[in-house]
């Protein structure tokens, strides 16, 4: 998928229009006071939106692990969506640019940008499950100002669980892989401080500490896979659900000889006659726009190589692909549940975007496979090796609102109005049909979350299996249907 050019758009109703002066709504966490908000067009559900978790990572903080915010002796007003984490993007053709702006997030940007949100339904007895939300975009753009993202309507319709949404450092700020640093890979320190904060502050929300589930899509699946790896035996969280990511997907050896960060520097007048430390030094000093300007013109000129800021292999936290799936069939990572799946056309949103395009469903699907698919069949197959619990589903839905031009399919992140409940909150209403599929996988993943190890029994899906079956969700007019795992990947060879 393209880095991509936001298209500006309303979007309605993320902050507070009436705020209620129920006590519940101020709550006390380990950063101070925070006070949320009940909207009246929503009353089922409260908010808190950008509460702090660390310390702005700006100056002499950039390129630093993240420090835990100090508490505040002030009352934190959080009642405002808090700024996506500083982005570079590509004005290139893409459905996203083109037809389905609301997958992308909504500027401004910041570098101080480590905020999260809590979601919580209207009351919340302290025994809730709790869902963090971990964003994709490439490790370069994205973040939790998304509109078909925001699980609202969800947690009002169940009341029964809170979802927390974190943002992480992105492109060269969370992965800059400079030479003059120990650390590379900060986006995953982030998230790691994200959900120990969780962990220590969702009681007084009204959630569970121990029912807590990593949940995320695309590049935060991946992202969230790998932090099995990293903290095997402390991973805080019980369950994992990944929807179209796994680690297997990355690639963590990119930019060996670190020369993407020089080239971002020398541009900046930060290499000449400077160490690797003083290089780094330089940069700290360096406005946050001024760097993603240069990412962006380099990135919007064509030129090659391509930079690389993502996740890069330190052998402490991000590992290569080689070194996941020997760890993966070693059993080397956290024993926690997994529910995982993909896309049936992932690669119609990473071929070259027309509306009317002529590539072809065989090419679609090559691509898939590629990008997607098969990286899922081999994580599968060797959680099954390591007798880890997997479930593993298939989703097939092509809606006109969500996919406006039929040949794109169940691209990638499509699944995800459903499972938010948005899907019905632009161009065109819902089928019966697509709200019903989105009530059952709301109802599924929520059955997950609640019991990693048996709420999903009552569906009558059955966990992964190498010959068994995975849950195909929306072929043919058919809500759920089980299909041979061996059918499914095909193409693929584990």
């Amino acid at each position: 998928m393209n880095r991509l050019l936001v298209i500006s758009y309303l979007f309605i109703g993320l902050g507070a229009s009436t705020c209620s002066s129920n006590a519940s709504l101020r709550v006390d966490t380990a950063v101070g006071t925070v006070e949320g908000f009940v909207n009246a067009s929503m009353p089922g559900i409260k908010q808190w939106l950008g509460i702090p978790f660390a310390e702005p990572p700006v100056g002499s903080l950039r390129w630093k692990t993240p420090v835990a915010k100090s508490k505040s002796s002030t009352l934190i007003e959080a009642k405002s969506p808090p700024k996506s984490c500083a982005q570079y993007l590509d004005p290139g053709a893409s459905i996203f640019n083109d037809l389905t702006p609301q997958f992308l997030a909504q500027p401004p940007y910041s570098e101080d940008c480590l905020y999260l949100n809590v979601i919580t339904p209207i009351k919340a007895d302290g025994k809730l499950p709790v869902l963090v939300w971990v964003h994709g975009g490439e490790f370069l753009f994205g973040g939790i100002n998304t509109a078909y993202e925001n699980p609202r309507k969800w947690i009002e319709r169940s009341q029964g669980h809170i979802v927390v949404m974190i943002n992480y450092r992105l492109n060269i700020f969370g992965f800059p892989n400079a030479k003059g640093l120990t650390d590379k890979n900060f986006g995953v320190l982030d998230q790691r401080l994200a959900i120990e904060w969780v962990r220590d502050n969702i009681k007084q929300f009204g959630g569970d500490p121990e029912k807590i589930t990593l949940w995320g899509q695309s590049a935060g699946s991946a992202i969230i896979d790998g932090i099995q790896f990293a903290w095997p035996s402390d991973p805080i969280f019980r369950s994992v659900i990944t929807e179209s990511g796994v680690t297997l997907m990355g690639t963590t050896s990119n930019d060996m000889n670190q020369t993407s960060f020089d080239y971002v520097s020398k541009q900046l007048g930060c290499s000449a006659n400077n160490t690797a430390q003083g290089e780094v030094e330089c940069m700290q000093k360096v406005d946050a726009e001024l760097i993603e300007q240069v990412l962006f013109n380099y990135t919007d000129s064509g030129a090659t190589p391509a930079l690389y800021f993502g996740p890069q292999a330190d052998g402490k936290i991000v590992f290569t692909p080689a070194e996941y799936l020997s760890k993966g069939e070693a059993g080397d990572y956290a024993d926690v549940p997994m529910l995982v799946g993909s896309n049936a056309q992932e690669g119609s949103s990473f071929v070259p975007f027309s509306v009317n395009s002529t590539i072809t469903a065989a090419q679609i699907t090559t691509l898939t496979d590629e990008v997607v698919q098969c990286p899922v069949a081999r994580t599968c197959k060797f959680r099954e090796d390591s007798g880890r619990l997997t479930y593993r589903y298939f989703y097939t839905g092509n809606f006109t609102n969500i996919s406006p031009v039929p040949w794109v399919g169940a691209y990638h992140f499509a699944e995800l109005p459903l499972v938010t409940g948005t899907h019905n909150d632009y161009r065109s209403p819902s089928t019966p049909f697509e709200t019903s599929l989105s009530h059952l996988m709301q109802d599924m993943w929520l059955a997950f979350a609640n019991d990693p190890r048996e709420g999903l029994k009552r569906y009558n899906w059955t966990p992964y299996a190498s010959n068994g079956t995975a849950l195909v969700l929306g072929r043919d007019g058919v809500l759920a249907q089980p299909e041979a795992i061996s059918t499914i990947d095909a193409g693929c060879s584990t």
